[in-house]
């Protein structure tokens, strides 16, 4: 499902149409890359300010607990 919503992201973005009716609110049982590529693309390509602001203060979450993990 996520990997749908991703590439239906990217093509909406390729076509400068809008992403606001496809990205989910809840990403509940996304994996985590989905959900970065995710919070990523709607922080560059989003038009509300506010979730922009949410998903790149949980994008850079994700980061850091990627790294905290990594080897």
């Amino acid at each position: 499902m996520s990997n749908s919503i991703v590439a239906e992201m990217k093509r909406a973005i390729f076509y400068n149409e809008s992403i606001e009716e496809i990205t989910p609110l809840d990403l509940t049982g996304t994996s985590w890359e989905n959900k970065m590529e995710i919070y990523y693309l709607y922080s560059k390509y989003g038009k509300d300010p506010e979730r922009r602001v949410l998903c790149e203060k949980k994008l850079e979450e994700l980061r850091d607990a990627a790294g905290r993990y990594s080897l």
